[in-house]
């Protein structure tokens, strides 16, 4: 953490004085460095500091023969404001020293878009106030949005919609907005905020006569500045209500970038946007039919694969070569069969395995390669009427054994019981299907009878 040297002076806040102000001359008071940035303390700024929940100014500071340096942060420490200039310019403390005076400018359109939104934020948490007796407990202040949060567990539709009238209201009544200070034993009972413990002088910002807080950020001058307050959505948060809202030129863009999206949607079904929720609920309907008509389908076309390969699974002779070259072949012995089936999740291999094994009375391995390694092993002993538990199944027909047994040669990880295991990779093995099917057969040939 940074320290400042114990200097009596406190830095002028120009800021408080002349908020619309975008450029001002001041002395260097202070000049030090760490490992990642210069510091700088100036006698008086118009760098407002981060604090009340407001993000600081950014800017440059110039020196009278033209060296720039960009002012990233800037916050207040025992009354002084520390101005944090750009890692890349650590030059600056060689450059910068005490005494010089200095040229400064800060992002107007940062500062004025932060007026805009907390002149905002202090009549929209009044106006909850008013109308659902709920008090701003928490606030930010971000490079997207605003939001506040109320002492409140809920608020409805209603009263969203009162609040944000009123609160436009004074928007649109163009109130002037001002600030005075106070000796901290004499402040007027009606201020709005807790005031911290040790101040000696309180600033309150007035909203004509419609609200008075105590606050220490940048505000407008009059309340038709703002433009309009919209309030975008609510949240839940630490037991109570989160307003997402934004104000001004935000409000503007974001409202313009919603109804370009509304316009492609409503473009895009040839329908009146004011239509749209009607169209697309009659769109998510029919998309929830035929999702339904899809699934029974593929159920269909699932069973009626299954049924096909123990039709051949039950009949295949050993000596018949498969084709290596189909996305699908069937090979195996007498009291097993290894099914490649491709395109398939490991979810419908485990159903088809189990299937086919009950109908053939043989265990069954069936893998797929795409899109990613899948197989699973379904033992014989497992299906209805065998009557035996894992312990009593053969170490041929152990599906969790056949799958510990392959996974040693392939070099993969698997997992299950004896009568249902499986395994995977992230991608295709690259083994061909005579390969896949030799070694099956080699642990079976192994495993004995």
């Amino acid at each position: 953490m940074t320290h400042l040297k114990d200097r009596a002076n406190h830095t002028t806040k120009l800021y408080w004085q002349k908020p619309y102000d975008t450029q001002f001359s001041a002395r260097v008071a202070e000049v030090w460095q760490d490992d990642e940035h210069v510091y700088a303390v100036l006698d008086s700024t118009l760098f407002y500091p981060e604090g009340g929940g407001q993000p600081s100014d950014r800017g440059i500071i110039q020196l009278p023969q033209g060296m720039r340096f960009c002012v990233d942060h800037v916050f207040e420490q025992d009354g002084r404001i520390v101005h944090v200039l750009s890692p890349d310019q650590v030059t600056a403390a060689g450059v910068l020293k005490p005494g010089q005076v200095v040229h400064g400018q800060i992002d107007w359109d940062r500062r004025f878009d932060f007026m805009q939104q907390h002149t905002g934020q202090h009549i929209l948490s009044r106006a909850f106030e008013l109308v659902c007796n709920a008090s701003t407990v928490g606030f930010h202040l971000g490079d997207d949005y605003v939001s506040i949060d109320l002492g409140v567990e809920s608020v409805d539709d209603n009263q969203i919609t009162q609040t944000e009238d009123l609160a436009n209201q004074m928007v649109f009544s163009n109130l002037p907005v001002e600030s005075r200070e106070y000796a901290s034993g004499r402040l007027p009972d009606h201020i709005r905020r807790r005031i911290p413990a040790g101040s000696d002088l309180v600033r309150v910002v007035y909203v004509g006569d419609f609200d008075a807080c105590a606050c220490g950020g940048t505000h407008v001058k009059a309340t038709g500045e703002i433009g309009i307050i919209k309030i975008n959505r609510l949240d839940r948060a630490h037991g109570g209500v989160r307003v997402i809202f934004r104000c001004g030129k935000r409000a503007l863009a974001d409202l313009r970038m919603k109804e370009q999206i509304l316009d492609r949607v409503a473009r895009s079904l040839s329908v009146g946007y004011q239509d749209l929720p009607e169209t697309v609920a009659a769109l998510s309907e029919k998309a929830s039919g035929l999702d339904k008509e899809v699934s029974r389908l593929k159920k269909e076309l699932l069973e009626y694969e299954i049924r096909e390969i123990a039709r051949q699974a039950g009949s295949q002779d050993t000596g018949k070569a498969p084709d290596f070259g189909s996305p699908g072949w069937i090979a195996g012995g007498e009291d097993f069969a290894v099914c490649r089936c491709e395109g398939k999740l490991p979810q419908e291999l485990r159903y088809m395995a189990r299937s086919v094994s009950e109908l053939t009375g043989k265990t069954v391995i069936m893998f797929s390669q795409a899109p990613q390694f899948s197989l699973v092993v379904a033992s014989a002993s497992a299906q209805p009427g065998k009557g035996k538990k894992g312990k009593d199944i053969p170490p041929r027909q152990n599906a969790a054994l056949l799958v510990s047994e392959l996974g040693q040669i392939w070099g993969l990880r698997g997992g299950g019981a004896p009568q249902l295991a499986q395994m995977g990779a992230k991608e295709p093995l690259s083994l061909t299907g005579q390969r896949i099917l030799d070694d099956i057969r080699g642990i079976m040939s192994k495993l004995g009878t």
